[in-house]
């Protein structure tokens, strides 16, 4: 998952920048890895019925990369931080296997434009 997230982050920038990409010491340096990859019921169904449990109408994929950001060239710009996004499926219409893959692109779509935005939008 994290080759796949650097391998999109990489195109993006590419595909939306005259930067190029360098092996080492470039004027802008990312560092970073997923910290957080969590999934969470977000909403409650009622059975209707006292004696069968009550299920959950939505869950959550929840994703988060840190990121440390140095451009060389001025410091000010640097920073280290948290950027995670999510996105919700129906448990009762899918399974997280079936979808996973789809949200996952979602969210790293999502995560990498804050990157983006939050590193080099500003230019």
């Amino acid at each position: 998952m994290g080759q796949t997230f650097t391998e999109s982050m990489k195109d993006y920038f590419q595909r939306n920048t005259k930067l190029e990409l360098v092996p080492s010491k470039g004027d802008l340096q990312f560092e970073g890895a997923i910290s957080r990859y969590n999934i969470a019921p977000q909403a409650v169904v009622s059975s209707g019925n006292q004696n069968v449990a009550d299920r959950s109408g939505l869950m959550r994929l929840t994703i988060g990369v840190e990121v440390a950001f140095t451009n060389v060239n001025k410091e000010e710009d640097n920073f280290k931080r948290t950027f995670s996004f999510y996105a919700d499926y129906d448990p009762q219409a899918t399974t997280l296997t079936a979808v996973e893959s789809n949200l996952v692109e979602e969210i790293f779509d999502q995560i990498i434009f804050d990157i983006f935005q939050a590193s080099v939008a500003q230019w």
